[in-house]
């Protein structure tokens, strides 16, 4: 398996597009639908990526992000956000907080990941 990769999603259908075509690509995929239990995880393993969404059950993309960075031993580990919220000011919240880029869901964003798989 190649690079772990974490995806924290709580939309089932855009979660299993996403763990699919990573897997395609060769990733070792882990899916966490909220928060809490993506936080119990990562204090267990580390991975190389992190998709995070921002709107989430719980505990939010927003306070995730905070508490990775918090830490300079995960500046090593990649995230982007993956998020609905479109809005300029959204990217550049997420961007200050140590997110290294910003996707935005849409249905042709989707699409794209479904037809490279």
């Amino acid at each position: 398996m190649g690079s772990l990769v974490y995806s924290v999603e709580d939309d089932e259908n855009i979660a299993t597009i996403i763990r699919l075509t990573l897997i395609k690509q060769g990733f070792d995929v882990k899916t966490f639908g909220d928060g809490e239990s993506f936080l119990a995880a990562f204090e267990k393993k580390k991975p190389a990526l992190i998709l995070l969404d921002m709107m989430l059950p719980g505990i939010q993309g927003k306070e995730i992000l905070q508490l990775i960075r918090q830490d300079k031993s995960n500046d090593s580990i990649h995230i982007i956000v993956v998020s609905a919220k479109s809005l300029t000011s959204d990217k550049v919240i997420a961007l200050d907080l140590g997110a290294d880029d910003y996707i935005i869901k849409t249905l042709r964003t989707l699409r794209n990941w479904v037809s490279r798989g």
